[in-house]
């Protein structure tokens, strides 16, 4: 909301990043020149081709990384010092992957001390920007140079106190100079400045940066009340008339001579889905590359343990109800599907999905590759094709899916993934209605640094095997 407190200056922000980030190459390359000869495990330096190579990728994709993972807001982060070095840290390592796939492929040499000593720098020149920023932003809030000050409609009582009491869990509050309404407060905060009537007196008189509507005012109200503050060049926020909206978000729209309130169900933007796709696509390509010897040893244990087929494939729901056959590596008898029937009584899961624990049917390969994952390997090749993400909700069997009805199904909106909030969250642990909740809730917080939280939390969810059947 405008006007309730310190915003970022993300322009800024990133542009001190990538000042730091050159800053750290240059540091870093300098230490090097100065320290290689003096300790025998620093090498000489390979040449300034490498470090130049370093500087044009590290660049763009420190000042990315840092806007993905929201570190170009640190004001508005509730975060303390040890999750902001968490997120620096997880930064710095999606980095440095990226630096040695593109090393790797390209064949460029670039000495090791360098780009630790680059990597260090960088972390600890932007921990210590993060700080500064939040100790400034502190001083300047305390001196109320920066404190917004909020002018409140409305009626004193829970509806009210509520909202001042969530104003105050910000890092940097802003200030509540008063309301305006019929009812008098108990003397308590916030002070009563009158009648709604008044709006134009209080603002000529006080200080207020934005008006915030609390009660249910006529459409007539309504619109005086930004007529008012648009007059003056102040922001108003007004509530919507219906009480639960909870996944619809609204934008104002105009056409044919009327103005309109637009609810669309996600406010994710074309551009982000279109990184998200070519996301998909370089990081799929470059996992089916590194990891093809791990795919032709899969396939060859299971003909030769099992015997064929080595991939399973079975129909299941995509984007909007979209079908199509999802591969799998085999982990299972030939005649499971018959066999799932006398298997129905012990099912260990609520609603429509259908999990055993011991699945006679699983086969001893197969309760390998089930605990490890391994067996969802050739999903990247749906990832490739563009019916699957690398992130996003579980594709169910069409059965299963289409026995779920409702705000469930908005699971439907975004292509189906490998991983997700159900597959970091204990997956068979985690009982069906909290799975959809889950889905539902990736679907509505999507980001692309979501994602690649997610990416980076799977890791250890398939080290652990936490809920893995």
């Amino acid at each position: 909301m405008n006007g309730t407190g310190i915003r970022s200056p993300r322009a800024l922000i990133q542009a001190g990043d990538a000042l730091q980030v050159v800053l750290a190459m240059f540091a870093a390359y300098a230490l090097h020149s100065l320290l290689w000869m003096h300790f025998a495990f620093l090498r000489a330096p390979a040449g300034p081709e490498g470090f130049i190579l370093l500087a044009y990728l590290a660049l763009p994709l420190w000042v990315i990384l840092v806007a993905l993972l929201g570190l170009d807001r640190p004001l508005e982060k509730r975060w303390s010092i040890a999750r902001t070095v968490l997120r620096l840290i997880a930064l710095h390592l999606l980095g440095l992957a990226a630096l040695t796939a593109v090393t790797f492929f390209t064949k460029t040499v670039v000495n090791r001390s360098i780009m630790a000593m680059f990597l260090a720098l960088s972390f600890v020149f932007m921990l210590a920007e993060r700080l500064a920023l939040r100790l400034w932003a502190k001083r300047q809030h305390a001196k109320g140079h920066t404190r917004g000050r909020l002018l409140l409609i409305g009626e004193p009582g829970q509806t009210m106190q509520g909202f001042v009491d969530g104003l105050l869990a910000d890092p940097f509050p802003p200030e509540v100079i008063g309301y305006l309404g019929r009812g008098e407060s108990d003397g308590g905060a916030p002070k009563h400045l009158g009648a709604l009537g008044q709006l134009p007196t209080v603002l000529h008189d006080e200080a207020v940066d934005a008006v915030v509507v609390l009660a249910q005012l006529s459409p007539r109200r309504a619109g005086w009340v930004v007529q008012v503050c648009a007059d003056l060049g102040l922001s108003a926020s007004i509530p919507l008339p219906w009480p639960q909206v909870p996944r619809l978000a609204p934008h104002v729209e105009s056409g044919a001579g009327a103005h309109f309130l637009f609810f669309a169900p996600s406010t994710r933007r074309a551009a982000q889905m279109a990184v998200k796709q070519v996301l998909d696509l370089v990081l799929a390509s470059a996992a089916v590359i590194v990891l093809a010897p791990v795919f032709i040893g899969i396939a060859l244990a299971i003909a030769l343990l099992d015997g064929r087929p080595v991939v399973f494939s079975q129909v299941r729901v995509g984007l909007h109800g979209r079908r199509f056959r999802m591969l799998k590596f085999r982990t299972m008898l030939k005649d499971s599907d018959e066999l799932k029937a006398a298997l129905a009584a012990p099912n260990e899961v609520d609603g429509p999905a259908f999990k055993v624990t011991h699945d006679p049917r699983v086969t001893r390969l197969g309760e390998f590759l089930r605990r490890t994952s391994l067996d969802e390997l050739p999903q990247l090749f749906h990832v490739l094709g563009g019916a699957m993400s690398l992130v996003g909700p579980r594709p169910l069997p069409e059965q299963e899916q289409q026995r779920i009805h409702g705000s469930q199904r908005r699971r439907l909106s975004m292509k189906p993934g490998i991983t997700g909030l159900w597959q970091t969250s204990g997956r068979s642990n985690v009982g069906f209605a909290d799975w959809m909740r889950m889905d539902q809730e990736y679907v509505d917080r999507w980001s692309l640094g979501l994602d690649l939280r997610l990416l980076l939390a799977t890791i250890p969810a398939v080290l652990s095997r936490r809920g893995a059947r």
